[in-house]
C-alpha cells in the first residue's frame, strides 16, 4: 500500500495548480457516483503530453487512505508542480474535502512551515481553510482543506475574452481582501493567479495555495516555467518575493480578467516593461481600473501599491465610479468622457442660444454620438447638479 501511495505521488506533474472543481476525472462506481480510489487503480499519462491531466481507471483491491487512515481518496481534481490534489472523504467527520499530496522529493519541513502559515490565515472568510497537515508514516506531506465546488477563476476566463466587468471586479476585491489579510500577518503569497482563486458554493472568490517557498519560486524561474512566468515581477530575477511582487501578480490577474490576456508573456517581457494598456484591449474598462492596473504593474516596486490593502482601496466601488476625465472643448462649458460598464460615454454641459443650459449624455464616437439623455435648466448651478448625478449614474453600472 505504501508503495502505491509513492507511485501516486511520483505521477505529479510540472504545472502548479489547485482544486479544479468537481468536473475533472473521477473514479466512478457502476451507479455513476464517485467511488474510492484503490490500490488497483493506475494513473495514466500521455508520454507525448506529460502535463496532461491524469485519469483514474479501475476500482479494485484495498481502498487508499492518507492522513493516518483519516482521508479516503475518491477522485482526482488537479495537479501542480509539487503534487496532486484529490477529492477525499474525511472518515472522522463524514465530510468531503480536498487533499493535496506532495511529491516525495519535496522537503517536508519547508512545506510544513508554509502550510502552517496558511492555516493561521484560514479564519479569513475569503481564504480556503486548511483542516489538517500531516507528514507521518513516511508518506510525504498531506494537506487537507475545504473543498471548493465552484471550480477556479482559470476555468471561467477564456483566452482573448474578458470576464464580465462587474464580476471580475468583485472577484478581485475578494482576492485582494484575502491577500491584504496575509500581508497584514507578514505573509507573502508568491503565486497569485487565476488557478489559485476558487469559488465556494455561493460564488465567493477564495484565495488558496500559500505553500510556495522562495526556493521553489527560484526554481520555477530558472526552469522558464510558462505558468509562473507571466505573473513574475521583474525584480524576482535578482530579488526575493515581497508584498509588492504579490501586487504585481494581482495586477497581472486584473489585466487578464478585464482583457482576456496576460500583460506579459514571461519574465523577460516584464523586465522590458512594455505592454498594451488594458483600455486599448477593452474600451469598456473604466479609467480608474486602468490606473489601478498601471500602478500595480509599475516596473519599479517603489512605484506600486505598498500592499494588497492599498490596491483594494484604489479598486473600491466609489473610486471606480469617480473615473470620468474632463477634456478641453471650446464649444462647451464642460465635456467629460469615461469608459462605463456599458461602454464609452461623453457628457457635456453647454449654453444654448436661448440662454438656458443643457446637460446631455451621449454614447462615444464608436456609437456615432447617439444621445442617450438630456435635460435643460435655467441656471448653471442646476445644470451642474444634474451633471454630478449623471456622472455617478453611468459609471455606477446603470445605463441611461
Amino acid at each position: 500500500m505504501h508503495d502505491q501511495l509513492g507511485e501516486l505521488a511520483r505521477f505529479a506533474f510540472a504545472y502548479r495548480g489547485c482544486v479544479r472543481g468537481l468536473r475533472n476525472k473521477d473514479a466512478v462506481l457502476d451507479n455513476g457516483e464517485p467511488g474510492p480510489i484503490t490500490t488497483g487503480d493506475r494513473l495514466h499519462m500521455d508520454p507525448e503530453h506529460p502535463h496532461s491531466e491524469a485519469t483514474v481507471q479501475g476500482t479494485t483491491d484495498e481502498e487508499i487512505t492518507v492522513g493516518n487512515g483519516r482521508y479516503r481518496l475518491e477522485g482526482y481534481l488537479g495537479h501542480g508542480s509539487f503534487g496532486t490534489v484529490w477529492r477525499a472523504r474525511d472518515l472522522d467527520e463524514n465530510d468531503i474535502v480536498a487533499v493535496k499530496l506532495f511529491r516525495e522529493d519535496v522537503e517536508p519541513d519547508r512545506v510544513l512551515v508554509e502550510a502552517q502559515l496558511h492555516r493561521r490565515l484560514s479564519a479569513h472568510p475569503r481564504i480556503v481553510s486548511i483542516r489538517n497537515v500531516d507528514a507521518r508514516s513516511g508518506r510525504g506531506i498531506m494537506i487537507a482543506m475545504d473543498l471548493m465546488p465552484g471550480g477556479s477563476v482559470a476555468e471561467r476566463v477564456t483566452e482573448g475574452a474578458p470576464a464580465d466587468l462587474l464580476e471580475a471586479l468583485g472577484w478581485m476585491r475578494d482576492t485582494l481582501g484575502a491577500l491584504d489579510h496575509a500581508h497584514g500577518h507578514g505573509i507573502v503569497h508568491r503565486d497569485v493567479k487565476s488557478s489559485n482563486i476558487l469559488f465556494d458554493e455561493v460564488g465567493h472568490a477564495m484565495l488558496t495555495d500559500f505553500g510556495v517557498s522562495e526556493d521553489s519560486i527560484r526554481g520555477l524561474l530558472v526552469d522558464g516555467h510558462d505558468v509562473y512566468g507571466p505573473i513574475a515581477a521583474p525584480e524576482l530575477a535578482s530579488a526575493a518575493s515581497s508584498k509588492r511582487s504579490d501586487v504585481w501578480a494581482a495586477g497581472c490577474l486584473l489585466y487578464q480578467l478585464t482583457t482576456g490576456h496576460y500583460p506579459f508573456a514571461d519574465l523577460a517581457a516584464a523586465a522590458a516593461g512594455k505592454y498594451e494598456p488594458a483600455h486599448r484591449r477593452n474600451p469598456q474598462i473604466p479609467h480608474a481600473v486602468t490606473k489601478v492596473i498601471a500602478t500595480a504593474l509599475a516596473g519599479n516596486p517603489d512605484d506600486r501599491f505598498d500592499d494588497a490593502g492599498d490596491m483594494l482601496q484604489a479598486l473600491a466601488p466609489q473610486t471606480v465610479r469617480q473615473s470620468w476625465s474632463r477634456i478641453d472643448d471650446p464649444e462647451t462649458i464642460e465635456t467629460w468622457t469615461t469608459n462605463g460598464v456599458h461602454g464609452p460615454y461623453t457628457l457635456t454641459v453647454q449654453q444654448l442660444a436661448s440662454g438656458r443650459y443643457r446637460v446631455a449624455v451621449s454614447a462615444s464616437p464608436g456609437r456615432h454620438l447617439q444621445e442617450r439623455r438630456r435635460a435643460d435648466f435655467d441656471t448653471i448651478g442646476r445644470a451642474q447638479q444634474q451633471r454630478r448625478a449623471w456622472l455617478l449614474h453611468v459609471v455606477g453600472g446603470r445605463a441611461l
